[in-house]
């Protein structure tokens, strides 16, 4: 069976679908995050003026402002390791989506080359970016999820070329 017949407008419109999906749930992360921060800093200038009128009380000014700065600077330092986490998580899902957009276009290429299905020049798109065997392992089990011919894109061919390579890599990795 030929694999890139079998991509279908539908599954070119599920796969946009669940992009843009992905996109928005980003979007909604990214608004959270923002709302965490504002009342990051709500809660936190709520602090200070607990700490200020603690300090007053006690009348011990120095020690006061010398807990508060050290209190600032540490939640300081916890909003900027939360922000890079963040944009460390959003750095790697773009990462991700281009690799992903770059894949997706090689098949398309290749899909367009073709017309023939998987053949074993193929392999390299199928196995691509595995760097050891963990790795290879899963993306052999999603690969027979995929073309099992039990499934309704399923192709014995393609299968047997999977296995194929699979074997070759096994012994690799």
């Amino acid at each position: 069976m030929d694999i890139a017949k079998d991509i279908t407008a539908e599954d070119l419109a599920a796969i946009r679908f669940w992009l843009m999906q992905e996109s928005k749930k980003l979007e909604i992360d990214r608004a959270n995050f923002e709302r965490e921060k504002e009342d990051f800093e709500a809660e936190k200038q709520r602090f200070q003026s607990e700490r200020h009128l603690v300090a007053e009380s006690v009348n011990d000014r120095d020690k006061a402002a010398d807990l508060e700065a050290k209190t600032i600077a540490y939640q300081k330092m916890l909003v900027e390791r939360k922000l890079a986490i963040l944009e460390n998580g959003f750095k790697e899902l773009c990462r991700d989506k281009e690799a992903f957009e770059r894949e997706k276009e090689e098949f398309e290429r290749r899909k367009k080359e073709s017309r023939s299905g998987i053949s074993g020049d193929d392999t390299g798109v199928l196995f691509n970016g595995v760097d050891n065997f963990l790795a290879l392992k899963k993306r052999y089990r999603d690969l027979l999820k995929i073309f099992h011919p039990d499934n309704l894109s399923g192709d014995k061919e393609a299968l047997q070329i999977i296995n194929d390579e699979y074997a070759k890599l096994k012994d690799i990795y």
